[in-house]
C-alpha cells in the first residue's frame, strides 16, 4: 500500500496529512 508522494495539499499540515492517510 505505497502510493505515489502526492503533494496536492494547500497547507503544511495538509500536506503531511496526505503522506500520513
Amino acid at each position: 500500500m505505497h502510493q505515489r508522494h502526492h503533494w496536492t495539499c494547500g497547507g503544511v499540515v495538509e500536506c503531511f496529512r496526505s503522506l500520513w492517510n
